[in-house]
């Protein structure tokens, strides 16, 4: 098996942080991963740029800008990244658990071409170089996540509405086009969570490859193939919060997001400004229709009648329901198992109209509950299981229920090792991301301060 680097990535000014595949003869690292004749690809940042630090852990604080633009020195502390794991922490939501345990892949919700809103004319080929500067440039210091792969950030493709996750993405799994590709590999644990935190004034450059890996089901085991993101609109999502230690927890104060186009070589993200507001067409009525095609983002529209999801299934301490009330009501309610506890339940609006990259609105979930597929789910006179149910071996799978009580159960995707009943579908998928979305911007919205941590 070829081995493009040997060595772990570790927080540098190089430019070899983008794909890591390790070969037979690669050593255990120090955080116990093993390769044992597979390969494990590791694309895009692992971290903020400045010098490695030492194996200690910890927060890093990087520099002001000088008045030239360019970034101070920066004391960075954090681990080199020589990990191998399957995740960061957990999932961020109800819908987010299901999807989770499930194994949904979210690139299933990109459409074959690019719709024309999302093309960019360019004759560039990639794989593209981009580096993502984040700057503050409020007064208050801004804390981000350190996770698996470094500073935590997400890309979404304007063709699935900015429903899909496509980097960073790491991928434990071999090379779908390498002939010794016939088991899975070992792997260890992330290194335990952290910050960083950035300074008023201050700024974080982090460097992306524009490359996402599928991952494909083979029965005893999976393996990755590399797929080069073509010229388009994206968008770039960073989590920010208000403390080192909420950084650790998750608790997530607020989304700050852009979208940019590739071919970009450098985009510039602000994240220590305030929330996102309400839209100017979101103005204050006692009634609003219920949301109908044509889905136009400027009309407000409300629910047609109530809504409940929630992932169920798996042994867990406790569980969060997200209920849809007409016109446009969100209720959180978080039901302790161990100890016992009452619940504890949040409350507000979600958005009538202004739909964007970063803002999902009334309209966003009914024209996701009007598609074909889903309208035939719920005409069911029973829920029914679709996709592959892992509640039977602790797993979860995402509840749908309207208010007369017709739904559907949202599983995960079906493979010669996980067999389904009634197999998932495009409008299904999309659904169940939608939903993700909405309850993860809802959480940071006022109002569901004490329920923010997932």
């Amino acid at each position: 098996m070829t081995t493009i680097s040997a060595r772990p990535p570790r927080i540098s000014d190089a430019a070899d942080r983008i794909v890591l595949v390790t070969s037979r003869q690669t050593p255990r690292g120090k955080y116990g991963w093993s390769a044992l004749g597979l390969a494990c690809l590791l694309a895009n940042a692992c971290g903020a740029r400045g010098e490695g630090g030492d194996d200690g852990g910890g927060k890093a604080e990087v520099g002001a800008v000088g008045d030239a633009g360019t970034d101070a020195p920066a004391t960075v502390d954090l681990p080199a990244t020589e990990v191998v794991s399957s995740g960061d922490g957990g999932p961020d939501s109800t819908a987010d658990l299901a999807m989770a345990e499930a194994g949904t892949d979210l690139a299933t919700l990109m459409p074959p071409a690019v719709p024309a809103q999302c093309r960019v004319t360019s004759k560039a080929v990639g794989p593209f170089d981009v580096i993502f500067r984040l700057v503050n440039r409020s007064t208050q210091p801004v804390y981000l996540a350190r996770a698996c792969l470094g500073v935590d950030f997400q890309i979404a493709s304007c063709a699935s509405r900015f429903l899909d996750s496509i980097g960073p993405t790491f991928v434990c799994a071999c090379d779908c086009s390498d002939a010794s590709c016939t088991s899975n590999p070992a792997c260890g644990g992330c290194p335990p969570a952290g910050a960083v935190v950035v300074a008023p004034g201050g700024s974080l450059d982090l460097p992306w490859k524009a490359i996402h890996f599928r991952v494909e089901d083979r029965g005893r085991y999976s393996c990755a193939s590399r797929e080069v993101l073509p010229p388009a609109v994206y968008s770039l999502s960073v989590p920010v919060f208000e403390s080192e230690a909420a950084a650790i927890r998750g608790d997530v104060a607020h989304v700050r997001s852009r979208t940019f186009e590739l071919p970009s070589q450098r985009v510039e993200l602000s994240i220590g400004d305030s929330p996102p507001e309400a839209a100017p067409c979101d103005v204050p009525s006692p009634s609003v229709p219920a949301c109908a095609t044509p889905w136009e983002a400027s009309m407000p529209c409300g629910f047609d009648t109530s809504y409940t999801f929630a992932a169920v299934g798996g042994l867990r301490a406790r569980s969060d329901e997200a209920r849809l009330t007409p016109p446009n009501q969100f209720e959180l309610t978080r039901m302790f198992f161990s100890p016992a506890q009452p619940p504890a339940t949040c409350r507000n609006s979600v958005p009538r109209c202004g739909a964007r990259h970063d803002w999902f609105t009334t309209a966003d979930v009914m024209e996701a509950l009007a598609a074909d597929d889903v309208v035939a789910a719920f005409a069911q006179p029973t829920p029914l299981v679709y996709g592959h149910d892992s509640r039977p071996y602790d797993g979860a799978i995402l509840s749908v229920r309207r208010g007369d009580g017709r739904g559907l159960d949202i599983g995960g995707p079906c493979s010669p090792n996980r067999t389904c009943s009634r197999p998932l579908t495009a409008g299904m998928n999309r659904l169940q991301a939608v939903l993700t979305r909405l309850e993860a911007q809802q959480r940071a919205l006022p109002g569901c301060e004490a329920l923010r941590q997932p």
